[in-house]
């Protein structure tokens, strides 16, 4: 049985992301622009009062990811991953979430936005970084911005990675919270069917199950190969295959393939 697996709030999640970078990307260009140049020329100074001037606006820029991007970022996910665990809960009927599943959510989210600000902390040692070498090298502003910007994409890619699987992550617990549920009150085994693409891009986890089910209670067994289990995150980072569970009794008779872990 497929259920909502909360790609429609990873994608608005997505867009609302790029909304984020792009501001955050101009506000950084403006900042980066206020290095100190030779008149009439781009090369950027590096006395020491250019130097000065430097470590200022890196500090300023510093901050604004901080206090603003990440802040931004934080509010995004956490309506997201909300969002996700919501759709499936009512493709499942499941009605108000109870105060573990509210926990398990928190926790998935609170971990990934600890990825989030890992890629923003090393995002800004890379702005340092870039900055710091354009001004001792006496590079062009428009390099110093152009590497500023890569910097800053860079910090936006593995954020973009970490929300995401905050945002499916929490769909799946829930629709393994429901199966695990349905199964008690069965007294039934319940099987859960990898669902999602099966094509060049899929990894090599997710074409080994893919189409097929693994009894419910052998998802904590599976390995991805990456440091997320694949019961809350399928196949790591950027996976948008999902769990939907099914009576073994209905697989079988499906001729669904039940993987033995």
């Amino acid at each position: 049985m497929a259920n909502e697996d909360g790609s429609k709030a990873a994608d608005a999640a997505k867009r609302a992301l790029e909304q984020i970078e792009r501001a955050l990307i101009k506000q950084i260009t403006a900042l980066v622009s206020k290095l100190d140049t030779e008149r009439g020329d781009s090369a950027l100074l590096s006395d020491k009062e250019a130097l000065a001037n430097a470590s200022k606006i890196r500090s300023q820029i510093v901050r604004a990811m901080e206090e603003q991007a990440l802040a931004s970022i934080a509010t995004e996910v956490d309506r997201a991953a909300l969002d996700a665990a919501r759709a499936v809960a009512d493709s499942l009927d499941m009605g108000d979430f109870n105060p573990d599943v509210v926990r398990e959510i928190e926790g998935i989210i609170s971990g990934q936005m600890a990825e989030v600000t890992d890629a923003f902390s090393k995002g800004a040692d890379q702005i340092a970084e870039a900055m710091r070498l354009g001004v001792t090298t006496g590079d062009s502003l428009d390099n110093a911005i152009a590497n500023v910007a890569d910097a800053v994409h860079a910090s936006f890619a593995k954020a973009q990675a970490a929300v995401d699987a905050a945002i499916m992550g929490a769909g799946r617990k829930v629709a393994v919270d429901d199966a695990t549920a349905a199964q008690d009150a069965a007294g039934e085994p319940i099987v859960m069917l990898y669902v999602g693409p099966d094509d060049q891009k899929t990894r090599d986890f997710c074409a080994e199950y893919v189409g097929k089910a693994v009894r419910l209670d052998d998802l904590g067994k599976l390995d991805n190969g990456t440091d997320l289990d694949a019961e809350t995150f399928g196949g790591g980072y950027n996976c948008r295959h999902s769990w939907a569970a099914m009576l073994r009794s209905e697989a079988e008779a499906q001729g669904i393939e039940i993987v033995e872990v």
